[in-house]
């Protein structure tokens, strides 16, 4: 269920739109199979894919339930206003103790990172739309609390926004997230691959459209990709689609071969989205 998303940045991502590309990248199926979610979004912007990332493999609702009295189908002729009331006022009464219960052995950690602070609060703001901070996570039938007890206590440098026990949003350009959190050996991270997915700054907006800024980032992405790829489960990244001789081809500037996954348009700009293949 979406509409948590009240705070938005220019080229934010719909929520529709992320959760079909989190079922296309297979993530969830992964993790039905091996319990395991760790997932990295190094250019978060308001958080729309990694909410939906959790909303999905938590089977959870990402929108308060009292949202849903104001749409446009209980306007409709056959609607049934009081089975929909009787609907409401129980999901009401269950949201009030609602408790994720999984099962064991499940391992989740989500990270969101990105370098504008904009984008951060945006997050936090939707987070709480979206009641995230007040979830409860149990682990099985021990009652365990899940979540990596870890000391988050990392580079004063970068801002660190706790959503809750298993989502955590930095600050801080990607390389820097990347030694001081995800690399981190203190955090407890090093013997797990994360899955970056992303949508990535598409130097089409008046605020990202210096061309040889979002050139060096596109070089630098993919010279850090290359540099790690072995460390990463996968990467999935959704970016502007340019022709084949356009200087901001981000395929070309990544030096990366990709796998296109889909395209369409995203508020009117053609996009597509791709898997990293892996060098041989």
């Amino acid at each position: 269920m979406h509409g948590y998303k009240t705070t938005i940045n220019w080229g934010t991502l719909r929520e529709t739109y992320a959760c079909a590309l989190i079922y296309t990248s297979n993530i969830i199926n992964n993790f039905c199979k091996t319990k395991n979610l760790h997932v990295w979004d190094p250019f978060c912007g308001c958080g729309t894919i990694l909410f939906e990332v959790l909303s999905l493999a938590l089977n959870r609702h990402a929108r308060d339930i009292d949202d849903i009295s104001k749409e446009a189908f209980v306007h409709l002729p056959f609607h049934n206003k009081k089975e929909f009331s009787s609907f409401l006022e129980t999901e009401k009464r269950l949201a009030k103790t609602f408790t994720i219960n999984l099962p064991e052995g499940v391992d989740i950690h989500l990270i969101a990172s990105d370098i504008e602070s904009k984008s951060i609060t945006a997050l936090s703001k939707n987070s709480l739309k979206a009641n995230l901070d007040k979830l409860g996570f149990k682990l099985g039938d021990d009652k365990k609390e899940i979540g990596h007890k870890i000391n988050m206590s990392i580079n004063p440098t970068i801002y660190h926004e706790r959503i809750n026990e298993i989502f955590d949003a930095f600050i801080g350009d990607f390389e820097t997230v990347a030694s001081e959190v995800i690399f981190n050996e203190k955090l407890n991270f090093k013997n797990k691959k994360f899955v970056i997915i992303s949508n990535v700054p598409y130097g089409t907006s008046h605020v990202m459209s210096d061309k040889i800024e979002i050139k060096k980032l596109y070089k630098r992405f993919g010279k850090f990709l290359r540099k790690y790829e072995s460390l990463f489960e996968d990467v999935y990244i959704l970016v502007n689609k340019r022709n084949k001789d356009d200087e901001l081809n981000f395929k070309n500037l990544t030096e990366i071969k990709w796998e296109v996954l889909d395209s369409f348009d995203n508020n009117s700009i053609p996009v597509e989205f791709l898997k990293m293949q892996r060098q041989k």
